[in-house]
């Protein structure tokens, strides 16, 4: 359910900033900000480990600390993949156009 909440809310946020790198940074703005996503979210997945490496003790009364970083990882992974997909429809449909191919095209071989 979190994954949906903040794939909706944060999705037109990826798309305008990958726009905007676009203008910037003519031909690599949208690949950066995806290179850039995907980098971001596969570092939250991993801090997952490192905090159930440093809260997982059973000696540990820290549970309180390691649910709320646990809710906390996985809120910046869930906006840092929702924020993926319209940067990578972006750049999908700026290589149609750069081939000349129809739009219609797009999400055929699905």
């Amino acid at each position: 359910a979190m994954q949906v909440l903040f794939g909706s809310l944060f999705a037109p946020y990826g798309c305008v900033i990958a726009d905007k790198m676009e203008l910037k940074y003519p031909r690599c703005g949208r690949i950066s900000c995806l290179i850039f996503g995907i980098v971001m979210a596969t570092i939250v997945f991993e801090l997952h480990w490192v905090v159930r490496l440093l809260f997982g003790d059973e000696k540990c009364n820290c549970r309180r600390m390691e649910i709320f970083l646990h809710l906390l990882l996985r809120t910046l992974y869930s906006i840092c993949t929702s924020m993926l997909g319209p940067v990578l429809d972006g750049a999908t449909l700026s290589y149609l156009k750069e081939k000349n191919i129809s739009e219609s095209e797009y999400g055929k071989e699905r």
